[in-house]
């Protein structure tokens, strides 16, 4: 290589002034301090230069590792970009510089261009171009120097690529091939005189990007692109399958964001396990998944692979189906649901597992714990127990869940969804949803065995009721004062309570086994169940099929009821709450049992015939238009509250068989005026005639007076009281009889 002068010359004759005081040297100055300018600000290029060589590097290997540029920062000084900082994936980050190319001084020369090139073989080379004329940088041999080493095979450490390197040294552009252990002059980097040109980018010429791509132009016309890191990102609320139903059709919403790329994105969903699902777009960056189920549902997933139509894909994986430690809900304010603390002094509320976590996230709310859930306790979620929170719209179990306990969702008014089609085999405790009063439609999958005393009593909502064949059992009362309108029962089921449907006065037919032929109650050996009463406007005959009448099974009926003869037996609660006035007891019945009559505000008239031996506790309570009854003279018992707030009643006789008025049995029986009391009669207890502000007589058969066990038994004692001849003493005599004033 040609060896170039020093670029310095040091002038000593300039210094010789004569020693002539007067002698201006300024012009020497202002040269000095010009050169030493220009020689600060070549080095800050030859600096910038192979910081560009080194960045140029990174740039080509990221492109050959398929690396991405994650971020371009300006670098401003003076307030202008003199250059960017890139990140990458994988790779450090790097600064590059640009500018517009320029001369050096008049008799300099243009600094040196280091730059890159493909060739045929598809590997970049360095190149250099000097004085005008690009070459390939070659070595001592003659081959072309890469810019990235080979790779190694596996094991192996791939070979470093070259780096070339620029300094100013003595004047001179001085490159090197071998990081720095020799190197080769290539001209002047600053002239004898004249000033500098600007200083200009040593090899990039321009820097460019788009949506896809940054571009790298290089002084040698070289464009090298590099893949920028798209952040395409995909929302999913996919809220809807928190409760899912086979053979249904579910909408899932999507959003896109996070790319400039939404016009090119493409979107595909694949199901399995019998699941279908379709992609339909309503924008660029929005649009819907429709999922439809199968027969059976079990747990699956969909998967969403996003792509921004590059080499850019992401995979969401949405799970259809819920894992078995989680418990995933809605609530209406999409916040999360107050799960009870087992160790609440309220009831033994409680998961079988620990909770981990209760966060909201999707669009619902996910319960986990630390192991499989089997058991939902006691009034777990129920309002009730919780401060009066009642915000849980949706609730949905695992596949794990064995066991809803009694009350565990009891009072929650805003559950409008309840999802037990991931469960393999599950029991409904007793009141477990009771007064859930938003519920408008239920599925009872063949998951479910059981379903007890008052499962879903009080959803006065519930229109639509689907059961599953599988269910065995359906308790009392479990689906009563519903707004149920028809109900098919499948062939699995063994028992029904009685009453399951009672008080549903939409329910004008039931379908399916145990129905009767015309279709208006269930019927199981011999014992009427439940009745449906919609679309009867009077009276209805009870067929001679019929031998018993079920517990509660015409609660609330709106209509008179008569029974044949052939009726042996008539349960708790069987009339509660029915609007007839007349009722008459067949003869064969021997016992009216608790709550029979209760509150059957319209009843003025019931015939009870001789075989009756008790009456049940509460059995006419609140029969506020009970003017008068006869009770027959078999009759042996009257239990606590049998004729409470009997509001008109005005006369009763207790036959002779009666030994005990028992607590309460004629409480606020405001009209009454007189009573008989039988002869075997031997005991009034506590509250048995308080609140009978009118009883004006009292007739005493017994000749012992009876035992009065309370000072509260009767409200006043200013009434009459007659007793057996030759009796009056005894009574005078006796606690609290005494109080009366006249004992005849």
């Amino acid at each position: 290589m040609k060896k170039l002068s020093i670029l310095i010359i040091v002038i000593l004759s300039l210094i010789q002034q004569s020693c002539n005081k007067e002698y201006d040297d300024s012009f020497l100055q202002e040269r000095i301090t010009s050169l030493e300018n220009r020689i600060e600000t070549l080095e800050e290029l030859c600096k910038q230069i192979n910081t560009n060589i080194s960045s140029l590097q990174t740039i080509i290997t990221a492109l050959q590792d398929n690396e991405y540029i994650t971020g371009i920062t300006p670098i401003i000084k003076d307030n202008e970009t003199i250059g960017y900082t890139l990140t990458f994936s994988q790779s450090n980050p790097i600064t590059i510089y640009h500018g517009k190319n320029g001369t050096d001084g008049r008799n300099g020369t243009d600094a040196p261009i280091i730059g890159v090139k493909k060739d045929a073989n598809n590997i970049y080379y360095w190149t250099l171009t000097n004085n005008g004329i690009t070459t390939w940088i070659t070595d001592n041999d003659g081959k072309k120097l890469p810019v990235t080493g080979d790779k190694g095979e596996h094991g192996d450490k791939g070979e470093n690529g070259i780096t070339p390197k620029l300094i100013i040294k003595n004047g001179q552009w001085n490159i090197s091939y071998d990081n720095g252990a020799t190197w080769e002059e290539l001209g002047k980097a600053t002239g004898n005189d004249g000033k500098d040109g600007a200083n200009g980018d040593s090899f990039f010429k321009d820097i460019t990007e788009d949506w896809q791509y940054i571009y790298f132009t290089l002084s040698n016309g070289t464009e090298i692109r590099v893949r920028k890191y798209c952040t395409i990102s995909i929302d999913i609320d996919d809220s809807n399958l928190a409760q899912i139903q086979p053979n249904s059709t579910y909408i899932i919403h999507y959003t896109l964001g996070g790319t400039d790329a939404k016009e090119q994105a493409i979107i595909k969903a694949i199901t399995k396990d019998g699941y279908k699902s379709t992609v339909k777009e309503s924008s660029n960056t929005t649009g819907t998944i429709e999922l439809r189920t199968p027969e059976i549902i079990i747990p699956s997933e969909i998967l969403v692979i996003v792509s921004d139509g590059t080499e850019n894909t992401i995979v969401r994986s949405i799970p259809i189906g819920i894992p078995n430690n989680q418990i995933w809900y809605k609530s209406i304010d999409k916040t999360t649901s107050v799960i009870r603390d087992p160790s609440s002094h309220f009831a033994p509320g409680y998961l079988d597992a620990n909770i981990l976590s209760n966060a909201y996230e999707n669009g619902k709310g996910i319960i986990t714990c630390d192991n499989d859930i089997t058991i939902i306790g006691e009034s777990t979620f129920s309002p009730l127990y919780q401060g009066g929170i009642d915000d849980l719209t949706h609730i949905i179990f695992p596949s794990s869940i064995k066991r809803i306990e009694r009350y565990a969702f009891f009072g929650c008014n805003s559950l409008t969804d309840i999802n037990l089609y991931n469960t393999s085999s599950v029991s409904i405790g007793e009141s477990a949803f009771s007064g859930c009063s938003s519920l408008q439609k239920l599925v009872i999958p063949s998951s479910v065995s059981s379903i007890e005393k008052s499962a879903f009593e009080n959803c006065s909502k519930l229109i639509e009721l689907n059961l599953k064949e599988g269910i065995k059992n359906i308790g009392a009362l479990a689906f009563s004062n519903c707004n149920i309108h028809t109900i098919t029962i499948p062939n699995s089921i063994v028992t029904i309570g009685g009453g399951a449907f009672s008080g549903c006065h939409n329910l004008g037919k039931f379908e399916g086994k145990y129905a009767s032929a015309d279709k208006r109650y269930l019927i199981i050996n011999g014992s009427l169940k439940s009745f449906a009463s919609s679309g009867l406007t009077f009276k209805y005959e009870v067929p001679e099929e019929v031998k018993s009448i079920a517990s509660y099974a015409f609660l609330n009926c709106p209509i008179r009821i008569s029974l044949s003869n052939n009726v042996t037996d008539i349960g708790t609660g069987a009339f509660k709450g029915c609007e007839f006035s007349y009722f008459y007891i067949p003869n064969k019945v021997s016992t009216i049992e608790d709550f029979t009559f209760f509150e059957c505000k319209n009843l003025t008239t019931i015939v009870l015939n001789n075989n009756i031996t008790s009456i049940g506790m509460s059995a006419f309570l609140g029969c506020s238009s009970l003017s008068n009854i006869e009770l027959p003279s078999n009759l042996s018992n009257i239990e606590m509250g049998a004729f409470e707030k009997c509001e008109k009643l005005k006369s009763i006789s207790i036959p002779n068989n009666v030994k005990s008025i028992n607590e309460s049995t004629f409480q606020e029986c405001t009209a009454l005026e007189n009573i008989t009391l039988g002869k075997n009669i031997s005991f009034i207890r506590s509250q048995a005639f308080l609140g009978c502000e009118k009883l004006s007589q009292i007739y005493c058969k017994s000749q012992t007076p009876p035992s009065i066990t309370s000072n509260n038994c009767f409200s006043q004692y200013s009434c009459t009281v007659y007793v057996p001849i030759g009796c009056r003493d005894k009574y005078v005599n006796s606690p609290i009889w005494n109080k009366f004033a006249n004992i005849i």
